[in-house]
């Protein structure tokens, strides 16, 4: 692999902490801003129309800072002098780099569980609301509770990748 000049380094870090800012900012604020001032209204239809709005907003750039990460995350990793090679396991960095994966495939999966399961289940039960059809208050609950799970658990395991970050760099 031919090296990659120190400039060039310097702009994937800074893609990739630009990404990890808009990613992280993302879910804190989800997790612990918006989703409970949301939780305090009390207009059902109100609650509904800011909370689609606000996650149509943010799966976009959530998915877009994922692809940054993926890329520049990758450039890093193998510029690295601890990487010795695709699943080389073998050093201190190499067991938190694999751990830190780990954490962001379990992301990767609860993102799309979200983007692709929970957020059609919400637009159809907020489609058949609109046109005057009954949706069971159970069944808006447990996907409102599956939505709210799913964002927590994107939080945590975003603070998990920066904490597995955190250890790869003390140890490199």
């Amino acid at each position: 692999m031919t090296e990659i000049p120190s400039w060039g380094l310097a702009l994937v870090y800074w893609l990739h902490l630009l990404a990890t800012v808009a990613w992280v900012g993302g879910a804190v604020s989800l997790s612990m801003i918006f989703i409970p001032a949301i939780q305090k209204l009390t207009d059902q239809a109100q609650k509904d129309i800011l909370y689609r709005e606000i996650q149509k907003r943010f799966q976009p750039i959530g998915w877009l800072a994922l692809a940054i990460l993926f890329g520049t995350g990758l450039i890093q990793m193998t510029s690295h002098p601890s990487y010795n090679g695709f699943l080389q396991i073998n050093n201190s960095w190499s067991v938190a780099i694999f751990s830190k994966h780990i954490a962001i495939l379990v992301l990767i999966g609860s993102m799309a569980i979200m983007t692709w399961g929970v957020l059609p289940e919400l637009k159809k039960i907020n489609l058949k609301k609109s046109v005057g059809k009954n949706v069971s208050q159970d069944e808006i609950n447990k996907y409102d509770r599956r939505e709210k799970l799913l964002v927590n658990l994107n939080l945590v395991l975003s603070l998990i990748v920066l904490l597995l970050t955190a250890w790869a760099r003390s140890v490199s």
